[in-house]
């Protein structure tokens, strides 16, 4: 790379961290936490408490992580894994990030995207138009983003500066509405979650909270793409602690706001104080905002299909072995794009014929097919991949926790490390487990009490499964068959 790029300072980096991981989390998931705690102000505050708890001492771990890292493995995830893992576990953290996490991403961002300008406009959008538009949307952003850290930075700058209205708005409107006694104080009316596992007991809908406040900051490691390109490179773990501690800040002032605001918590029409015509200018830009989400992946599966095709990881690779000496990392973005577009079209068609019986949200067209069947798709792909994203971190962390006592591993240890990696591993696991112990949980439920319920389908039951069994033998089955593979190869 020219040294013209390697001007990224410790501010644009930031910068570019708070505007990747901030998208439109805050505004979906703060209903989805109020239902969970079935509008209870104490309980949902127990959820946000716990979740930092778990999420700061996550990103505590990242200053010995990344300080411990070797320079070829600075590409999040992956490289995390790779210094202080077995070889196992390295493979399995390359194989989610380059086949699950990113083509995934990629298919329920825009689709997040459109959903949340189509609300905000009162559009019934039908699925094929809605899909088309996601799809421009993506390769836009692969084609722009995904070809230089330069270009990357610049528009999460713009993207940053559109997202900062409705950010500041919601931060502020709840005190307004308190201020003038039009806060709202009773949540108990909010619709309760579907979900037969929430609702057993208080202590359940707490713990299921923590996953959908990890799901707001997903995004904030593709940051370890611009590594290369930064001035000084000894601060980069410090960026991603004041990015994140930016991040929870937000966060935590628009939920309380929000909160204040109506019933369900959300940046929704409330008059007098949202009327219609500001709601919609609001949600636009928050439409808008997803495109930062988006645009930090874009640079960021780049390099990560670069670093694959490098490592002769990914199939065809030793095709691109002129491309990678003159370490054109263009190559990552045009394979990165082969590889979305397969799974865009593979996800499109689950969501449409998989998903549609149950979803009424959006235009329905002679087949019965809505652009909701999409929506909930995505929902089911974006829980699982940020969940189990964070599960890998967590993992790295043990694997840098029994490195650090190599005297020879280089790493500046710090007091807090070992406490924050033992919290953050048992909250990941906590959230994994919580999560899968309610889809199973669900299922049976429905099975046993609930199957001449014409309200719900079979199908919403199983597909998350479905989600969650392809997650895992997506990450782990490559490995396994590469490990054989090369058994095979030592015989010959």
């Amino acid at each position: 790379m020219s040294k013209k790029t390697k001007k990224i300072t410790f501010l644009s980096l930031v910068i570019f961290i708070v505007g990747s991981t901030i998208g439109s989390g805050i505004f979906i998931k703060n209903t989805t936490i109020l239902k969970y705690n079935g509008g209870n102000l104490i309980f949902t505050s127990i959820s946000w408490a716990l979740a930092l708890i778990g999420f700061f001492a996550l990103v505590l771990t990242l200053f010995e992580m990344c300080q411990g890292a070797k320079e070829e493995n600075t590409n999040g995830i992956p490289g995390w894994c790779k210094t202080y893992n077995n070889n196992f576990i390295a493979k399995s953290a390359m194989s989610f990030t380059t086949w699950l996490y990113l083509p995934t991403s990629h298919f329920f961002m825009p689709i997040y995207c459109v959903d949340q300008l189509s609300s905000a406009m009162g559009w019934n959008i039908p699925w094929w138009l809605g899909l088309l538009i996601s799809l421009i949307i993506f390769v836009y952003f692969i084609l722009t983003s995904g070809r230089s850290a330069r270009i990357s930075v610049i528009q999460n700058y713009i993207i940053t500066y559109v997202k900062v209205l409705p950010l500041v708005f919601a931060c502020i409107i709840g005190f307004v509405a308190l201020g003038t006694n039009q806060a709202v104080f009773d949540h108990s009316q909010i619709e309760k979650s579907a979900s037969y596992f929430v609702n057993l007991a208080p202590v359940i809908g707490i713990s299921l909270s923590i996953p959908a406040i990890y799901f707001g900051f997903d995004g904030f490691f593709t940051a370890t793409s611009l590594y290369e390109e930064v001035e000084n490179k000894s601060t980069f773990s410090k960026a991603m602690i004041v990015g994140t501690l930016i991040v929870t800040a937000i966060y935590l002032l628009c939920s309380i706001s929000l909160i204040f605001l109506n019933v369900n918590g959300a940046l929704e029409e409330t008059p007098p104080l949202v009327t219609k015509g500001l709601s919609i200018f609001l949600n636009t830009c928050i439409s808008i905002s997803i495109f930062g989400v988006l645009n930090g992946c874009a640079y960021y599966g780049t390099i990560i299909f670069f670093d694959a095709i490098k490592n002769n990881e990914v199939p065809f690779a030793k095709r691109f072995k002129r491309q990678v000496s003159a370490n054109n990392v263009k190559i990552g973005m045009y394979y990165s794009l082969a590889v979305y577009l397969i799974y865009f079209l593979v996800c499109s068609f689950i969501g449409i014929f998989y998903y549609s019986n149950y979803t009424n949200y959006g235009a329905t067209d002679a087949t019965g097919i809505t652009f909701g069947s999409l929506l909930t798709a995505s929902d089911d792909f974006s829980n699982w991949t940020s969940l189990i994203s964070f599960l890998f971190i967590a993992i790295a962390a043990m694997g840098c926790l029994k490195k650090r006592k190599n005297p020879e591993s280089g790493i500046k240890k710090t007091w807090y490390f070992v406490p924050c990696c033992i919290v953050a591993f048992g909250f990941c696991v906590l959230c994994f487990g919580m999560v899968c112990v309610q889809t199973i949980f669900d299922l049976i439920y429905y099975l046993v009490n609930d199957r001449n319920n014409p309200n719900v389908s079979l199908a919403s039951f199983i597909m998350p499964i479905v989600c969650l069994v392809s997650c895992v033998l997506g990450a782990i089955v490559p490995p396994l068959f590469m490990k054989k593979k090369g058994k095979v190869a030592l015989k010959h």
